[in-house]
């Protein structure tokens, strides 16, 4: 009977596993780029980002202070 409850019990942790990491990965294509901040790494939001020339080259970041700290860094 003990056996049967522990078996029971990892079962329904693994369900619950599973559904987090469904519930995780809804939305997610393997096909989608996920842009990211050049100085801190975070994932940048569409309205959010901030662009900054450099050299050139526009480079993103999730907020102004990631570009001043990435402006004074360089």
């Amino acid at each position: 009977m003990k056996d049967t409850i522990n078996k029971s019990s990892q079962q329904l942790q693994h369900d619950e596993d599973e559904s987090a990491e469904e519930g995780f990965m809804k939305g997610y294509s393997e096909e989608e780029t996920i842009e990211e901040c050049a100085e801190c790494g975070s994932a940048l939001h569409e309205q959010k980002k901030v662009v900054k020339q450099f050299d050139g080259d526009a480079v993103q970041f999730c907020s102004a202070d990631c570009a001043e700290d990435f402006a004074e860094s360089i």
